[in-house]
């Protein structure tokens, strides 16, 4: 199956293309393989239900068609026309599903992510920003042209807050994506500069931390819940949200400039990414974040904590009911300050114990190797030896991480 995937993404490129030329039609293969997913488990889960019509079979049958003309141009080299008619049939079937097919469903609520998939796929900004309009236009068809809410829920939309979502997601992914073009310049000459020195194991590791630097499921995660509250109309929460989620970004983008930080900023923020994800959680998470007696002057590696409690917090979303927990303390002791992460997500289920039953296996995920990767940059460039270890302890995950301090 990996090497299935491995030729699905490969269609259309060549040797002879630029990375970035390979980049794009890599990102477009990988969009249509989530809509064929799409397109094969959505008519389970709508038999299953119920929903399910000879109408909506047909509209699967015919998405899958075009994926399949999709690869076929794409395959031909003819990449701005695969692009073109990908987005069109995307905004398409997002139109015939949230005025016909199935009305009342909330579906043109995908017209949000539309943008941002946009501006991945065009280095210039005029179609993206062409293809936000219309979207936006398309968003309110149901409610105001071809009516299929009841008036109750017409009245309860907040027109200005659906604007603000989508020009929130717009700059986002501009921004993140001049950010990322930034980097692939710095990184290119941070490349050509090592390799003279011959140190390209170094600038590959630079290159995936860069590149792993922002964490999608969060972004999406946060975009699921600001679209939940504008549907329930909570502006005021929308509006909170949005600005606790760009002050969480632009202190990440402002720590990550850094190799050294205050120990009080980087407390500070992990606080503020922990509020926000309260917000997201609602009443089923519970966290608890305290310091003992760590001096206000010391100084730790930059964002080493947050991978950790990112992925805490990834594997309790997956918890189908109870209390999320997850406590997290910092205490002082010698030339280390330790961390210790304790948290209930359903993770231990899913992890393979050794003989002694009382210690967690490694794990080969793609999150726990970047922040090996990360560990490894720091401990080979910068001489910073950092360790950290996954235990068991009631029932619990236990993450103890070892950082050194410097003043």
């Amino acid at each position: 199956m990996k090497n299935i995937y491995h030729a699905f993404l490969g269609v259309g490129q060549q040797s002879n293309y630029s990375s970035l030329e390979n980049k794009k039609i890599k990102l477009l293969n990988i969009y249509v393989l989530i809509t064929l997913h799409f397109v094969v488990i959505m008519p389970i889960g709508d038999t299953i239900t119920g929903i399910i019509t000879s109408k909506i079979m047909l509209s699967y049958l015919v998405l899958l068609l075009f994926m399949a003309v999709i690869l076929i141009l794409n395959k031909h080299h003819k990449y701005y026309l695969a692009t073109s008619l990908w987005l069109g049939i995307v905004l398409f079937t997002i139109f015939m599903f949230s005025t016909v097919l199935l009305p009342e469903a909330y579906s043109e609520y995908y017209y949000v992510f539309v943008p941002g998939i946009a501006l991945t796929l065009f280095n210039k900004n005029t179609i993206p920003a062409f293809v936000t309009l219309f979207s936006l236009f398309l968003f309110f068809i149901p409610y105001y042209v071809i009516v299929v809410y009841p008036a109750s829920v017409v009245n309860k939309l907040d027109p200005f807050a659906v604007f603000g979502l989508f020009t929130c997601v717009y700059l986002l992914v501009n921004y993140f994506k001049k950010i990322n073009t930034d980097n692939e310049k710095e990184l290119r000459a941070t490349y050509l500069k090592l390799e003279e020195t011959k140190k390209n194991e170094l600038a590959n590791l630079q290159l995936k931390l860069l590149r792993g630097r922002m964490n999608p499921h969060f972004m999406f995660n946060t975009m699921n819940s600001v679209q939940n509250l504008v549907i329930k109309g909570n502006t005021m929460d929308t509006y909170t949200y949005l600005s606790k989620f760009s002050a969480v970004i632009r202190d990440n983008l402002k720590m990550s400039e850094k190799t050294y930080v205050f120990f009080e900023d980087e407390f500070f923020l992990l606080q503020r990414y922990l509020e926000l994800e309260k917000l997201r959680f609602k009443n089923s998470l519970t966290y608890k974040l305290e310091k003992v007696d760590v001096a206000h002057h010391v100084k730790i590696p930059s964002m080493i904590v947050q991978p950790f409690v990112e992925n805490a917090l990834h594997r309790m979303f997956h918890k189908t009911e109870g209390i999320k927990e997850i406590n997290i303390q910092f205490h002082q002791n010698n030339n280390f300050i330790t961390c210790t992460i304790l948290d209930n997500g359903v993770y231990l289920e899913e992890l393979f114990l050794d003989d002694s039953k009382d210690s967690l296996k490694e794990q080969p995920t793609f999150s726990v190797e970047n922040i090996k990767q990360h560990l490894e940059l720091l401990k080979e460039y910068y001489k910073i030896n950092i360790h950290f270890e996954y235990s068991l302890l009631d029932n619990k995950t236990r993450c103890l991480i070892q950082i050194p301090q410097t003043k």
